[in-house]
């Protein structure tokens, strides 16, 4: 009995998915409250919660849900509850994305789901913790979770799928916790945007549709008039950048790249070199054209030719002026041929390469916003979270191309 049950636990196709939280289950024992969290836990001591989130939303943050939420768990709560509930986010992040991503009944789905619990897993453990457990992942962990559910909500109803009261009232919960984040509320104000025009050209626009677009809305009026936003600006421009509202555009710009590029590329992320390894792996498959095929190496080559630079040159050299103004030249045409590269895999379908692309510039547009911010460098690779699953997403989407296309030549060699 014990051992049918066992296989047919590792036969189902989110068994990838268990192994995953186990994983974190057992990293989670040497989770403790550290940094904000503590802050989060002892500066509201003679304050009640309404107060001191009133006094948050005046004076620093517009994210009085999120915050109210990691208030709950830093100070009323047990810190295994949090643990508990994190581990539920993860299953929902996984979940999420393969639910997006499968879009035939018939494809190999617990490989899929194997591809993105090891992608998952290759995001930077350090990037969990830089503010704090508790902190860190109610704010961009959570944040990614809930709005890719909300994401995922859309597809169905593009798709005509059935969705219960259940469903809506998860989606619901979701898309006003995601909301209440600046880069989430960003992201999915694009999606919806593009979701709805595909709506009333289809004739399928739903009224639950129009009720999640207004609350995307309201929710981006809301962080842009919040008191505490501009504050907060001031405050941390002193702090962390001074001198930061009379710099160019340009310098902006440069700092949004650098600021971004230097976590991928400068200290070598694991997720980022196998993303653009699949990427000219699946830009090799798509064309006979020997240009093209060596066009396609071109961020992968760019990167290792400018992380060798890192390596050999002193630091003198580095940050002279001139190797910073080719450092950004090259990040910049890193980011191009990625795109140009995007376009190649999916040439034989548009609407892939319009999915594609958008998933390359939510992801891309949600750390480069941080150009805007005083802490566009203190606030760590947190923010670079988002970046990385839009990175997962393509990864998969690479792969499945890949695959179909080696099916393809194998059909045609029969």
């Amino acid at each position: 009995m014990i051992k049918e049950y066992i296989k047919k636990i590792y036969k189902s196709d989110k068994f990838p998915f268990l192994i995953l939280i186990m994983i974190y289950t057992f990293l989670s024992f040497f989770m403790e409250k550290s940094g904000d969290d503590v802050w989060f836990a002892i500066v509201n001591e003679n304050k009640n919660l309404f107060t001191f989130i009133t006094e948050r939303y005046n004076t620093w943050s517009s994210r009085v849900i999120i915050e109210t939420i990691l208030v709950i768990f830093a100070k009323y709560l047990p810190v295994s509850v949090w643990k508990i509930s994190n581990l539920g986010i993860f299953y929902l992040l996984v979940y999420s994305i393969s639910k997006l991503l499968i879009i035939h009944k018939n494809e190999n789905i617990k490989i899929i789901n194997t591809y993105i619990s090891i992608l998952i897993f290759l995001i930077p453990f350090s990037l969990y913790f830089e503010a704090g457990w508790i902190a860190t992942s109610t704010n961009y962990l959570w944040v990614a979770s809930t709005g890719l559910y909300t994401i995922l909500f859309l597809k169905k109803i593009i798709k005509r799928e059935k969705i219960n009261v259940y469903q809506k009232i998860i989606h619901y919960i979701c898309l006003i916790y995601a909301c209440n984040q600046e880069q989430m509320a960003g992201i999915l104000f694009i999606v919806y945007s593009i979701g709805i025009i595909y709506l009333i050209k289809s004739k399928n626009i739903k009224p639950i549709i129009v009720i999640t677009y207004l609350i995307i809305i309201f929710s981006i009026i809301f962080i842009l008039t919040c008191p505490g936003n501009t504050e907060r600006k001031l405050r941390e421009e002193i702090t962390w950048y001074n001198g930061f509202s009379e710099i160019s555009l340009m310098t902006k710009i440069s700092n949004g790249i650098n600021s971004m590029m230097d976590y991928m590329i400068k200290d070598g992320r694991v997720i980022f070199y196998i993303f653009e390894i699949l990427l000219w792996y699946s830009v090799y498959f798509k064309t006979n054209n020997i240009i093209i095929k060596i066009i396609g190496t071109f961020p992968l080559a760019l990167t290792i030719f400018l992380k060798y630079l890192y390596r050999i040159l002193d630091g003198e050299i580095i940050n002279s002026q001139l190797f910073q103004i080719g450092n950004f030249v090259i990040y910049c045409l890193i980011l191009i041929f990625i795109e140009f590269g995007i376009l190649l895999v999916f040439k034989d379908s548009k609407q892939k390469q319009f999915i594609g692309s958008l998933i390359y510039f939510c992801g891309f547009i949600s750390r480069f916003v941080m150009m805007f911010s005083p802490t566009v460098f203190a606030s760590g690779e947190r923010t670079s979270l988002f970046l990385y699953i839009s990175l997962i997403l393509l990864s998969i989407l690479f792969i499945k191309e890949i695959n179909s296309n080696k099916l393809s030549t194998n059909i045609i060699i029969k």
